[in-house]
């Protein structure tokens, strides 16, 4: 039930976002950022129902992520490539779970980290991708400015 509820961010963002290219690679960038700064959040969190909240908006932008580069990788790879670039994306995306899960396993477990620490680190590692995304974007994209773009909402009549 818990991926269903995530999948909100997908649809709220492309609401937000649109289709262009752009401002996918805006909201990227912006998924980045809303998932470190909610799991460090989370990681810090007292009250169940406040740590639930700061959880489903991390996995928010978790979801985001996932769903807008894999739709902007798969939009750019011809038509006979593409599920061997599927399956080497999600190769890929196995072993950095496996990695991370090792990780955390370790830091726990070895080291003695206590959860809340590994939870805000976790987050602080997430927003590491979010500002380096957008520290390169320029030149990736550079005939326009993304973050412009992005908050030029279509139904504000950005387009």
């Amino acid at each position: 039930m818990w991926p269903a509820i995530a999948a909100v961010g997908p649809v709220f963002a492309r609401i937000l976002a649109g289709e262009s290219r752009r401002r996918m690679q805006a909201a990227i960038g912006f998924a980045f950022l809303l998932g470190g700064l909610f799991y460090a959040a989370f990681g810090g969190a007292h009250n169940f129902a406040l740590a639930l909240l700061l959880l489903f908006i991390a996995h928010m932008g978790g979801s985001i992520l996932w769903v807008f580069s894999t739709v902007l990788l798969q939009g750019s790879v011809e038509d006979n490539f593409r599920g061997r670039v599927f399956a080497a994306e999600l190769a890929l995306l196995t072993l950095a779970l496996a990695a991370s899960n090792y990780a955390t396993g370790e830091l726990l477990d070895r080291c003695q980290v206590s959860p809340r620490t590994v939870t805000v680190m976790i987050g602080a590692l997430f927003l590491v991708p979010g500002l380096l995304w957008f520290a390169t974007a320029r030149w990736w994209n550079r005939t326009l400015f993304i973050l412009r773009d992005f908050f030029q909402f279509s139904f504000v009549g950005g387009g």
